[in-house]
């Protein structure tokens, strides 16, 4: 089994990719919605955070409001670093039991999918980390197109992520998604093919 690290600023197309290795029989945690079990009703980290960051981060049904809490965290880097130290190791730690789970069974590739990975300190997870990327222009467009309303919150987002310079300095590989999504497809099942080859060759 090899494990991939998937990350990208938001807008290059990380999410897409990661949509392609799963079509292709890759297992994608995805870090958001794991971040999203650790901190449900009832769980430590969910006392925590009400401690933390107080009783407006709540829904109607007394679920955190993610969009709330970001609202709250992404007008302050400190706040969001607060967050980010409650809630990685949770994280971390559902993704480490799901691999320990998967190793026993026939997976190829298990791909984890997250923009914070590097930020998190998770490069120890993965077998190879892969930074998907696109120039400014590119990427405001498709954010544009996109999410067109919440356009000022992206951005105010992706001031709080690592440079690009910086990811691409960190990768074994970088997939430059300037290109169609039809090219996006053929170079990551390209890529899929080659890693699990290779996979299954050490594994001989």
């Amino acid at each position: 089994m090899i494990i991939i690290g998937l990350t990208g600023g938001i807008g290059t197309g990380k999410s897409t990719t990661s949509r392609f290795l799963s079509d292709l029989g890759a297992v994608v945690l995805d870090a958001d919605s794991l971040g999203h079990e650790t901190y449900k009703k009832g769980t430590g980290l969910y006392r925590d955070l009400i401690k933390a960051f107080g009783q407006d981060i709540l829904d109607s049904n007394g679920e955190i409001n993610r969009s709330e809490l970001a609202e709250i965290v992404f007008t302050d880097e400190n706040l969001l670093i607060k967050l980010n130290s409650m809630v990685h190791p949770h994280i971390k730690q559902s993704i480490e039991r799901t691999i320990d789970k998967l190793d026993k069974q026939e997976i190829n590739m298990v791909v984890i999918d997250a923009a914070i990975l590097v930020e998190a300190g998770w490069r120890n997870l993965v077998d190879e980390l892969w930074v998907v990327t696109a120039e400014r222009k590119t990427i405001k467009q498709r954010l544009s197109h996109k999410l067109k309303n919440n356009m000022d919150s992206a951005l105010k987002r992706s001031k709080f992520q690592m440079p690009q310079s910086e990811l691409k300095a960190k990768a074994d590989l970088v997939i430059d998604n300037e290109g169609s999504i039809r090219a996006l497809r053929e170079r990551v099942t390209l890529l899929f093919n080659e890693r699990i080859d290779l996979a299954r060759e050490s594994n001989k």
